[in-house]
């Protein structure tokens, strides 16, 4: 059987990564020196609750080249083939370490994807892949797909709290004290692999109607309905239902299926608690 192999950042959880036959690679954080894997060593819950508490914000870790090289002997030792679809090169050193895993078990028929992506984008992506091959395609057919998507696979999402962006050093604490008081909510996406901020709305209802509107005029941001819709939310679902619902019909998308990921600890430590996201495969450019 074509092996599918991803990271933690997708945020499939070690019982969805069984029910889809696929193999997941934890990245690391680390509290107070503390390393935890993703997913593994420390749940949602656990999670937040210490990032909530934290006075010093913990750090991330891409995993180790060794991380790969098991999954990757298994795959050579069973004469398989294996996609290793993992998030983007510009957030984290992870597809290096698969790269550096795959030179060591020297065996050719391990194709590594950078995704550009991360989080729901990512989890999309593996997903549309794991449907290809329950369909029957070969493992050149699913390349050539996921490379043809990478550039079409979009991430909307607003940040709701600052305080982690200025811990992180990403902000510095007189903007992040005046976006407080303003209610300031960066509204954020993937372009060409790396996080950047599209707009900053005031309060959460606001930064959902812009991601309403630039859904609606961005040429490139059209839906293309013959793929899955992927919702994400950090730490707590406040807001979620209506983030949603709003999405959903004023976009006319209110019969289309969707799916509710929660985000966990290597986006969420940048995030922070309260971040709302949409993913979705766009139209192909006229």
């Amino acid at each position: 059987m074509l092996r599918i192999i991803t990271d933690s950042t997708s945020d499939i959880s070690v019982e969805k990564a069984k029910e889809m036959k696929i193999d997941v690679v934890a990245l690391n954080v680390v509290f107070n020196q503390q390393s935890y894997r993703d997913g593994i060593d420390i749940n949602n819950q656990e999670f937040y609750e210490r990032l909530e508490t934290a006075k010093i914000l913990p750090s991330t870790s891409q995993p180790s080249p060794e991380a790969f090289v098991k999954l990757f002997e298994d795959v050579k030792a069973n004469k398989q083939e294996a996609i290793v679809l993992l998030l983007s090169s510009k957030i984290s050193g992870t597809v290096q370490s698969a790269t550096i895993a795959k030179d060591l078990v020297d065996y050719q028929h391990i194709y590594i994807i950078d995704s550009l992506q991360t989080t729901i984008s990512l989890h999309l992506l593996v997903t549309i892949a794991t449907t290809l091959r329950e369909e029957g395609k070969d493992a050149q057919s699913i390349i050539n797909q996921i490379n043809d998507l990478i550039p079409r696979t979009k991430l909307l999402a607003y940040v709701d709290t600052l305080d982690y962006l200025v811990k992180g050093g990403r902000l510095s604490k007189t903007v992040g004290m005046t976006g407080k008081m303003l209610h300031i909510k960066p509204i954020v996406t993937l372009k060409d692999g790396s996080l950047v901020v599209l707009k900053k709305a005031r309060g959460t209802n606001k930064a959902t109607s812009m991601i309403v509107d630039y859904l609606s005029t961005n040429q490139n941001y059209q839906i293309d309905h013959n793929y899955p819709l992927f919702y994400g939310y950090t730490g707590n679902d406040e807001g979620l239902e209506l983030f949603i619902s709003t999405i959903q019909e004023k976009r006319q998308l209110t019969n289309k299926p969707f799916v509710v990921k929660a985000i966990g600890s290597v986006i969420g430590t940048h995030a922070g608690p309260g971040a709302k996201a949409f993913s979705f495969i766009a139209k192909k450019p006229k």
